[in-house]
């Protein structure tokens, strides 16, 4: 009967699988955090855009989005359903309001049209 010797390219080889395998769990645990990650990011924007939707009246009360630089301008079918709270509301998030008699333009900053994209997205979903 032959007795069986780890050889030392054996260990080696050991050694190498055993990092391996950790590594590519690590990389795998990592990837499925970012996707977590993301989702939750989206959930938390989307909640964040459907509040603006909410303040100015909700989906029915926005005719068009549209925006110009640092604006993002929300055409609307009735003003009056944007509240003294609302604007209060739109302040403490640090954006600038602009109101006319059908439409209120918020200063938003350079993602003004991510802003326009988002809103347009909730507004023509079923």
């Amino acid at each position: 009967m032959t007795s069986f010797a780890l050889q030392p390219i054996h260990i080696t080889l050991i050694i190498i699988g055993s990092l391996l395998l950790v590594g590519i769990c690590v990389f795998l645990f990592m990837l499925l955090k970012a996707k977590k990650d993301k989702a939750k990011k989206e959930s938390k924007d989307k909640e964040y855009y459907n509040d603006i939707i909410d303040l100015v009246g909700g989906k029915d009360n926005i005719l068009e989005v549209s925006n110009i630089g640092s604006r993002l301008s929300l055409t609307l079918n009735d003003n009056d359903k944007v509240t003294e709270k609302a604007l209060e509301a739109f302040k403490e998030k640090g954006i600038g309001i602009f109101r006319t008699s059908k439409k209120i333009t918020l200063v938003v900053g350079e993602f003004a049209s991510q802003y326009k994209e988002k809103i347009e997205k909730i507004i023509n979903e079923q």
